[in-house]
């Protein structure tokens, strides 16, 4: 019996600190008109980070994502470099979990923790 509490109060504790290890962000709090709309929110962490989307919530003043990030940032590609040659299979980038909060206005990250 004394086992099985011991064990309830580990996995209640682990629970508790996962959950507030990384609580909600500091969102700036911006009129409704001004937020970009989740279609074009979900545009830009796409195509301006690289990131795959597995789930996206409005989470109070803040867009909320979940999913696979580069595990380098992205930049932008260099105009002056050469295009890669057709025959050369593009290499993937490694993916690493992430969760973002990003202001509603202006798609800014506010607060990231990758893994």
């Amino acid at each position: 019996m004394l086992k099985q509490a011991t064990l309830a109060a580990v996995v209640l504790l682990t629970a508790m600190t996962a959950q507030s290890a990384f609580a909600g962000a500091d969102c700036p709090a911006n009129p409704k008109d001004q937020w970009l709309s989740e279609l074009d929110m979900q545009k830009k962490i796409v195509n301006d980070y690289g990131w795959v989307i597995y789930k996206f919530k409005t989470d109070d003043e803040c867009y909320e994502v979940y999913g696979m990030a580069p595990k380098e940032e992205v930049k932008p590609a260099d105009a002056a470099a050469p295009a890669a040659d057709a025959a050369t299979p593009a290499v993937a980038p490694e993916m690493v979990k992430v969760e973002a909060y990003f202001n509603t206005a202006t798609g800014e990250v506010v607060k990231k923790e990758m893994d």
